[in-house]
């Protein structure tokens, strides 16, 4: 996004400009957040932030015409990750929630007003400034609004520990004290982890090959022990598949007892045992091991997951795993243990009756030939379609639970694909059929796997690679759909090559906290702050649900956007209360942002592709945006991203910045929805691109520029391609997006 001064006519020889700070529009990194409007005439101003600008500005300031005015940086090249004004100031969220600062819209000013926030903050709004509504009102507006307060909607980050987290990290386990025991510590090259270390992810880190437990076979069965620094609570175990074991028991040191070497029946004696009481070990007795040691679970290892889940959690020293032999065992009979995950809480499996697979794909991208996965007990899948998959053309899976369940969320093993966004049923009749009908469903989570710089994709595992995926409160639905938006990316540990044609899962368990309440608390936090000092005055937790923008009227109107539409809202001693207008049931569907002011509200929607405009009633006015996804083609000013950040100026004018990369925009909307202009950029990281030899084109990142040398300018002419989009002609090995450049090729002058 530049703005050099304009010359009278600019040539080919004047295309390399340097650009001076007072001239750049934020910097490369991250597209344009979010964009808020303050003020009224000649001292309007509308400012734009970037999450991250590692040179130039992350906050810059424009006019009405959008000419810069000033840029500033909130800390570092960290920028902000919303913005809100009062009337009079703009208030900055950091992007990692670091604080909120006080900028001053006409100078860029800035000063911090709170530290860290305890709270992963989904939205922001601020009051009107005393010194706007004026020393009259009596310090309250409408709807018990009080002036001169931020107004923030957050995740509470101890309700969002999940059921599902791990209870230990591996510093947690003595492996020179285990069994068998664990001396190496040393890691043999970059890629290869220690044996201590291999042994210790078996009960915390899934995905690695290398993960081992031995078992020591003795008397006929299989043993480890597992010895911790310090005792540790849980209260569940996750096991893995065990190929060529009939069963396993799994036992806890009592509480308060301190481990020592003779307690384990691996160090009590050798040989076969026989009639004297012992469990087979000689030396071992039985009813000394009672003293000890509880059986906390056992399972018959059928599944590929495996949950064992005692009556209270369990506080110990140590557990012992017993694997029993199949009949008619070999004598070199010698299992490994790969994964027996501790878990924090306690969780139990959903019995599923009738429950089914179908692999449904979306309409453009069919099922070539759909492969079951290996049989087992639990349900998966693994086929191939007949198109790269992606966030333009996904691919479903439904998972029809043979009727209503309740659950808490799910554990998928060895699903390759990286992003996969879940969703329960809301419709009516067959699931199944109402695969790609995105109204009769609801996303509750979505599943990203995670990338690492030397080993790539850590989804592309299938080495007894779990993930959980937390519903952020309980669900009561008889369907699930796997929106699959990704195909299988390559990883350092994984099946070879990236194939974005590759949907894979071995197994699907649906789980339930087992101690929570049948409502499970609230996971969101309404806060007012003191927009002076910083100060949290209150913080409610009944009703911040499901909110994911907020605005407030100058007048102290409070409203609320959620996916069933937007919502007015009430202030009465720090809690909100907010009911449904119902003129909006149905109109939003994703909502991301809101400004209000004057009549209306505007909404930004990334489901819908759309801006949202409201009257104060809740009823849609008009939307800016035709809504489908982007294609390849002549560029159209009016279709909308992702839009993170939207803003209601003096003049009526409606901007919108959008979380795209191709372009980076903040666009310029009149009141009716009617586009007035664009602004494009940041550039990516290290700019780039490439210039024709036409010199009236310039191709970057999937665009391309039309140039007009005589009135030097530029305008974005067409996108030549689109990242993910199937129907590129070339395809980026390493994303299967589109091509970086775009650069064109020449045959016998033929472009």
């Amino acid at each position: 996004m530049s703005n050099p001064k304009k010359r009278k006519r600019h040539t080919p020889e004047q295309v390399i400009v340097k650009l001076r700070e007072a001239d750049a529009m934020l910097a490369e990194h991250t597209p344009p957040s979010s964009v808020v409007a303050v003020g009224e005439g000649a001292g309007a101003r509308v400012l734009i932030a970037a999450t991250l600008a590692e040179a130039g500005s992350n906050v810059i300031g424009v006019d009405l015409q959008g000419r810069k005015r000033w840029g500033m940086s909130i800390e570092s090249w960290r920028g902000p990750r919303a913005m809100t004004s009062d009337g009079e100031a703009v208030y900055a969220l950091h992007s990692r929630g670091a604080g909120i600062w006080r900028v001053d819209p006409a100078t860029g000013e800035k000063a911090k007003v709170m530290g860290g926030v305890e709270h992963e903050v989904v939205a922001i709004a601020a009051t009107s400034a005393l010194s706007v509504v004026g020393e009259a009102s009596g310090g309250v507006m409408e709807g018990g609004v009080e002036p001169g307060k931020l107004l923030l909607i957050a995740r509470s980050r101890e309700d969002r520990q999940s059921a599902f987290g791990y209870a230990i990290g591996n510093g947690a386990i003595d492996a020179t004290r285990s069994r068998p025991q664990v001396l190496d510590a040393a890691a043999a090259t970059e890629f290869l982890i220690s044996p201590r270390t291999a042994f210790a992810n078996v009960f915390t880190t899934p995905g690695n090959p290398q993960n081992a437990a031995g078992m020591v076979v003795k008397g006929g069965d299989a043993y480890t022990v597992v010895v911790f620094d310090q005792p540790v609570t849980f209260g569940s175990m996750l096991l893995g598949p065990m190929g060529g074991v009939a069963g396993v028991e799994v036992y806890a040191l009592k509480e308060g007892t301190k481990y020592e070497d003779e307690m384990s029946p691996l160090d009590s004696g050798g040989g076969a045992g026989g009639g004297d009481g012992s469990d087979g070990l000689d030396g071992f007795k039985l009813d000394e091991f009672d003293q000890n040691w509880r059986l906390i679970g056992s399972s018959d290892v059928e599944r590929r997951l495996n949950l064992l889940t005692p009556d209270a959690a369990v506080t110990t020293g140590a557990i012992y795993i017993k694997a029993a032999p199949p009949m008619g065992v070999k004598a070199d009979w010698k299992p490994g243990l790969k994964m027996a995950r501790l878990l924090r809480e306690r969780v139990e499996r959903v019995p599923l009756n009738g429950a089914s697979v179908v692999e449904r794909a979306g309409d453009a991208v069919q099922p070539d030939a759909v492969v079951p996965a290996e049989a087992s007990p639990e349900l998966g899948w693994n086929y191939q379609t007949t198109a790269p998959i992606s966030e333009v053309y996904p691919t479903h899976v439904v998972l029809d639970l043979g009727g209503e369940v309740k659950l808490d969320g799910l554990a998928l093993l060895n699903c390759v694909n990286p992003k996969v966004e879940v969703a329960v049923y809301e419709g009516e009749g067959n699931p199944v059929a109402a695969a790609g009908d995105d109204a009769a469903w609801r996303t509750v989570a979505i599943h990203k796997g995670k990338r690492d710089k030397k080993l790539r994709w850590l989804s592309a595992s299938t080495e007894h690679n779990e993930a959980f995926i937390p519903f952020d409160k309980r669900e009561t639905t008889r369907a699930i759909r796997f929106r699959i938006l990704d195909g299988y990316r390559a990883g350092k540990w994984g099946r070879g090559d990236d194939d974005p044609y590759r949907v894979a899962c071995d197994a699907v368990a649906v789980l339930r906290s087992a101690d929570a309440a049948e409502t499970a608390p609230p996971s969101h936090v309404f806060m007012v702050l003191n927009a002076r000092t910083g100060t949290i005055e209150s913080e409610d937790r009944s009703n911040a649900y499901d909110i994911a923008a907020i605005g407030v009227t100058p007048e102290g109107k409070a409203y609320a956007a959620t996916p069933a539409g937007l919502h007015r809202g009430t202030i009465s001693g720090g809690e909100l209360t907010h009911e449904l207008l119902e003129p909006s049931r149905g109109a939003l569907k994703n909502p991301l942002s809101m400004a209000v002011n004057g009549d209306r509200v505007v909404v930004g929607d990334g489901g819908r592709k759309q801006v949202v405009v409201f009257d104060l009633l809740g009823k849609p006015l008009h939307a800016i945006g035709n809504g489908p996804e982007r294609e390849p083609g002549p560029w159209d000013p009016m279709t909308i991203a992702k839009p993170t950040g939207v803003a209601l100026a003096a003049d009526g004018s409606i901007w919108v910045a959008e979380a795209s990369y191709a372009p980076k925009r903040v666009a310029r909307y009149a009141a009716d929805g009617t586009f007035i202009e664009e602004h494009l950029g940041p550039t990516m990281y290290g700019g780039g691109g490439y210039l024709d030899p036409d010199l009236r084109s310039f191709y970057y990142r999937q665009m391309h520029f039309a140039l007009d040398w005589e009135r030097g300018t530029s305008r974005l002419a067409a996108l030549d391609d689109q990242m993910y989009d199937p129907g590129s002609p070339i395809q980026n090995g390493s994303t299967f997006g589109g091509t970086s450049a775009g650069r064109p090729l020449y045959l016998q002058n033929h472009r």
